[in-house]
């Protein structure tokens, strides 16, 4: 047999070698074999309890996506797979279910959108019973979908597993509620943050792209109301807006410090920074410098809405124009948010949740607040403010859920410490606070959530939709704040990331076993920093509690270089391609098949043990290096550095095995040897290619009916 490969971004690939036949639809039937017997030997269990009394690795997921399994998910979930049949392999028991968002947005949009008519009742109004099962329904079926997927490249975890949506899973979270209020870690406010208009909940900054947003800037002359009153009546003020639709809420005209000055021009006083552009354009006939201490006292009047903006100076480093007054928004951008802060500026949002104008925008209310440019420039300009226009593209943050666009607005949010939690959703798990209807404080305590949690256990998760208050509450509550007894019911739900760090928290501190128990958490690192701290605090407040020093390990799945077509997305080959690419991945689980097959020729018909004292020095010289390889290769394991695992592997197998087993098939002395690397190279194989492995192990060990390779142990090695 001719082996002869060459190096490419680190990892071998094959010119040519000869091997049995081979095809993507006999390799297919191979994993449907091999995917069965895992099933019918309930590996995932095997696993779990492959050392009795042993310390238990027990894997903390975060909740997967059912929508949209991105590669960077399906990579993620592949390296945590390596890891956990490594550490199997090295005596520890392993414990790993799956978690899952159920109640991702998007099976929200896709029900009402896709079975409009069978959940409504006869007036349109949703019925809340048929649409959530609806939800239900359809999520399950995207998580037996995704399921399928990850089966299909190997991924051990119990996968009988059912997704927490039951009455118990939402009594959690509603006692939860109750306490975290009762001690002051839950706090409704309203707050200004990105906003998905499409999802309908807060984004996160850190997690989002940016994107562009086509946009209308203008310069425009601003009337003034009060301040330099010996200018005479016709004065304005030269500012900037970047957006037009954003210029509609302005509240303030800021200035940076600097020198400012008053223009006598034909048709009026116009002010400006004695640096701007105008000073030339506008040829006054005079000019006077003004002070800082007179554009204090000046206010202006908004164009369009009348409100009156005062001027305030700031020392904002954002990318603005260079000079002059700019008009602030503190309610729809970042910057003016905080610059309105420090001034104790009025914050007023134009727009609600839906991406629409409100009764504050006047005519233009209902209107999308991206449609409104044009009509905004254009009542300017009739009304003879608009002095000069540009289009340009302005940054905008991205939804890291759909890719849409998002605002900048202030939002009723319910907020655990800094964590926002609240969602304007149906499908989820119930926001569980009550709602006095005279002063329209939260009637909230951990006795109710108590009350709340023993409603839901009898009645079911769904009856909080249909019940009225007063048949959840004790009959004795009324508000403490005014008396009241009449109430009304939060809208919206919870964040799934806060449903399941409840539901986890409080697995944890059920569990019982807390000595041979290493709690792991395998994510990628954006994942860990938004779920992990949350999780944690919550042990520590709901259960005095904490994780038992977990074990993190970060992990930054590849990115393929080319996209992985989805005949490669399964098997061995699917899992190495995250990480060499297909090609190269077909080519080398094809020769590995291969030479193991050969391998097996040469050695079926040996019977004799394998004896070490009697090894020719080039059989000595590849033991050492065999051992080596182990070492490095299992260390490689440890620190999640798969690529260089399969580069040192390929090395191996290829360039010092495949020329040894070629000179063995000619003298046919060496079957013992051969017998007992290719056992020990499966091994360190069975990672990253556990259909190969298990499928050549099976033939090695025909009569071992419930074993499987992952059953084993590491290679100890030959020289120790």
């Amino acid at each position: 047999m001719n082996c002869s490969w060459r190096w490419r971004d680190g990892v071998r690939t094959k010119n040519s070698m000869r091997q049995p036949s081979w095809s993507i639809s006999t390799m297919r039937e191979r994993e449907k074999r091999i995917l069965r017997r895992w099933e019918e030997i309930e590996i995932h269990k095997k696993l779990a309890q492959k050392t009795p009394h042993g310390l238990k690795y027990v894997v903390h997921e975060a909740p997967v996506p059912i929508y949209d399994i991105t590669d960077e998910i399906i990579a993620a979930r592949i390296m945590r797979d390596v890891y956990l049949r490594y550490k199997s392999m090295t005596g520890f028991n392993v414990i790993c279910s799956p978690e899952w968002n159920v109640f991702d947005h998007r099976v929200e949009r896709e029900v009402l959108g896709e079975s409009g008519e069978t959940i409504r009742e006869r007036d349109g109004k949703i019925n809340i019973r048929r649409f959530r099962k609806a939800c239900r329904e359809r999520a399950f079926e995207l998580i037996e979908e995704t399921t399928a997927r990850f089966k299909r490249l190997g991924i051990i975890s119990d996968w009988d597993v059912r997704p927490s949506v039951e009455s118990k899973f939402a009594s959690r979270i509603a006692e939860a509620i109750g306490r975290l209020y009762d001690e002051g870690h839950l706090s409704d406010e309203v707050k200004s943050l990105h906003w998905c208009v499409a999802c309908q909940e807060p984004v996160d900054p850190k997690r989002s792209s940016l994107g562009t947003r086509k946009s209308i800037s203008a310069y425009m002359r601003l009337p003034l109301l009060k301040g330099l009153e010996g200018f005479g009546r016709r004065v304005y003020l030269i500012a900037f807006s970047g957006e037009m639709w954003i210029f509609l809420g302005s509240s303030a005209v800021a200035a940076r410090n600097g020198r400012y000055v008053a223009m006598l021009c034909e048709d009026g006083v116009y002010v400006d920074s004695i640096s701007s552009p105008w000073l030339g354009e506008l040829q006054p006939k005079a000019i006077k410098e003004v002070t800082p201490d007179e554009l204090r006292e000046v206010t202006c009047d908004h164009p369009i809405t009348g409100k009156e903006m005062p001027v305030v100076f700031t020392d904002s480093e954002e990318e603005r124009e260079e000079y002059g007054f700019f008009v602030i928004s503190p309610a729809h951008r970042p910057r003016d948010y905080f610059i309105a802060l420090e001034h104790c500026l009025e914050i007023t949002s134009i727009v609600d949740d839906e991406g629409k104008l409100n009764e504050l925008s006047g005519d233009l209310c209902e209107a999308r607040f991206d449609s409104v440019e044009e009509l905004i420039r254009d009542e300017l300009k009739g009304r003879g403010y608009l002095i000069a226009e540009k289009r340009r593209n302005v940054p905008v943050l991205l939804c890291p859920c759909c890719g849409e666009q998002t605002i900048f607005k202030p939002s009723v949010q319910w907020f655990f410490d800094s964590y926002p939690i609240s969602l304007r959703r149906l499908w989820g798990v119930p926001m569980f606070v009550i709602y006095c209807s005279r002063c329209e404080g939260a009637v909230l305590s951990e006795e109710i959530g108590r009350h709340i949690r023993d409603s839901l256990n009898r009645r079911g998760v769904d009856s909080w939709f249909r019940l009225d208050p007063g048949e959840i509450l004790p009959e004795e509550i009324s508000c403490w704040r005014c008396s009241c007894r009449e109430f009304h019911k939060a809208e919206g739900t919870v964040t799934p990331i806060f449903a399941f760090a409840v539901n986890q928290a409080h697995m944890l501190s059920k569990r019982k076993d807390r000595v041979n128990v290493i709690d792991l958490i395998i994510e990628p690192s954006h994942t860990i920093e938004r779920w992990l701290p949350m999780l944690k605090k919550l042990m520590e407040l709901l259960y005095d509690d904490a994780l038992i020093s977990p074990i993190i390990l970060p992990i930054n799945p590849p990115k393929p270089e080319r996209s992985i077509p989805d005949e490669f997305k399964s098997g061995d080959v699917g899992r190495l391609s995250f990480f060499i690419g297909p090609s190269e991945a077909r080519e080398i689980v094809e020769s590995l098949y291969g030479l193991f097959w050969n391998i097996l020729e040469v050695t079926k018909e040996a019977d004799e043990e394998f004896d070490f004292t009697g090894v020719d020095p080039e059989a000595r010289s590849l033991l050492i290096a065999l051992d080596i390889l182990a070492g490095e290769v299992m260390s490689m394991y440890e620190s999640l550095r798969i690529r260089e695992a399969i580069g040192r592997l390929s090395h191996f197998t290829f360039d010092r095995l495949g020329p040894y087993l070629e000179a063995a098939q000619k003298e046919g002395n060496s079957a013992p040897l051969l017998r007992e690397i290719s056992v020990d190279l499966l091994k360190l194989w069975a990672p990253i290619t556990p259909f190969t492995a298990e499928e050549i192990w099976l033939k090695i060990n025909p009569e071992d009916e419930e074993g499987s390779i992952f059953m084993e142990m590491m290679p100890l090695g030959w020289m120790g």
